[in-house]
């Protein structure tokens, strides 16, 4: 009886891990939209092309919600939506994904990631991601900063400089506490200056944190 009351403490924790398995572009708005804490979102090989996806929904610090590749360089998402990840909640954690901004007007490709307000313990890792102005940005959202974020193990670039009047820095933070950025390549981040610039920020910043 001890060993059946041991095993059922651990049942609630179980019960809240799922696995899901998503091949469409459908299915990873749909899995991302109706996520609980502890799923694993893993995304099947293949290019897709996506709007911005908004993580709303709050994972623990004990049961994360994992969006994924099960093996890095094997899923591309492509996006054109100026914020392409925003995440608003905490605990949630984006690995092993190709990530590439797709926008005519290099001013309208703003964020790969917009970790805002609430989303403390947020992770990204390991994550190839190219063609932003500010790749990864950390914001206050309605007098809140995200705290404990992690960036690690990302190459962070541009195939070429970009054209727009709009600051550029890979990794951009506003505000917050205890951000640790590691292990990162961070590249080919410009700038043309041949266009008419209408602001007098014509620098770029690799890595920017205020």
């Amino acid at each position: 009886s001890i060993v059946l009351v041991a095993l059922l403490g651990f049942l609630p924790g179980l019960a809240q891990a799922r696995g899901v398995k998503v091949t469409q572009p459908a299915e990873i708005i749909s899995a991302v939209n109706n996520a609980k804490p502890g799923d694993v979102i893993t995304v099947a090989p293949g290019h897709y092309e996506l709007p911005g996806l908004r993580m709303r929904t709050a994972g623990t610090a004990q049961h994360p919600i994992v969006l994924r590749a099960a093996k890095a360089g094997t899923v591309e998402l492509r996006s054109s939506a100026t914020e392409f990840i925003k995440i608003s909640a905490p605990d949630w954690i984006v690995e092993n994904l190709e990530i590439a901004g797709t926008c005519p007007n290099d001013s309208d490709c703003e964020h790969a990631f917009h970790i805002v307000g609430p989303a403390d313990r947020t992770i990204i890792r390991d994550n190839r991601i190219r063609d932003y102005n500010a790749h990864i940005k950390g914001n206050g959202e309605n007098g809140r900063f995200p705290n404990d974020v992690l960036i690690e193990n990302n190459w962070l670039f541009d195939t070429r400089p970009r054209v727009t009047d709009n600051p550029i820095g890979p990794v951009d933070v506003v505000g917050g506490s205890r951000w640790t950025v590691r292990g990162n390549l961070i590249a080919d981040f410009a700038k043309r200056l041949d266009h008419p610039p209408m602001r007098t920020d014509d620098w770029s910043y690799g890595l920017f944190l205020k």
